[in-house]
């Protein structure tokens, strides 16, 4: 994790970097960015809801798709804590 407060991480794939952060301050949205390309991003179905919407890369391993999942949800319950 980069900060405390700026809810991004850096993941090191190889020769690949790649940073998970926020889409912007208000949203629950997290994309993943290679560079300056977004390659995917895990978002909620609704303010209301537990449901998920995750759209990684084809190409990752599926226990790094669930690590980059888990992280998100983790920061989720930080950003609910936080507001409660």
């Amino acid at each position: 994790k980069l900060g405390a407060w700026l809810n991004r991480l850096e993941l090191k794939l190889g020769d690949q970097t790649c940073l998970v952060k926020r889409r912007g301050f208000f949203s629950m949205t997290f994309v993943v960015l290679d560079g300056e390309e977004q390659i995917g991003y895990v978002a909620r179905d609704g303010w209301l809801t537990h449901r998920s919407i995750i759209d990684l890369p084809d190409a990752w391993p599926l226990p790094l798709q669930f690590f980059v999942f888990w992280t998100v949800l983790v920061l989720w319950k930080r950003m609910e804590a936080s507001a409660t």
